[in-house]
């Protein structure tokens, strides 16, 4: 989660500040951290165009828990990796 928290945040606030509808390069980039929650959302509440304001606001805190959760099964494989190597 120490590694989740900004950069969520971070992407977040990169992208507000771009508007949804950017055309930058970096953009896409910079909403990438977010695509799980933006998922998650249109997947339970219909299509991503019916999405409503408030259920916006849940895209940072689930993408908050789905990113935390890969960086940490990430972390751990490669931890178990390199301690089998050095046994």
């Amino acid at each position: 989660m120490v590694y989740a928290i900004p950069l969520i945040v971070t992407s977040s606030l990169l992208v507000l500040s771009a508007g949804w509808n950017s055309t930058m390069e970096g953009f896409t980039v910079a909403a990438l951290p977010l695509v799980p929650g933006w998922v998650i959302v249109s997947l339970t509440f219909g299509h991503w165009h019916a999405v409503q304001e408030a259920q916006v606001a849940l895209i940072p805190l689930i993408s908050l828990v789905v990113d935390g959760l890969v960086i940490f099964l990430v972390w751990e494989f490669i931890h178990l990796s390199t301690r089998r190597k050095s046994l």
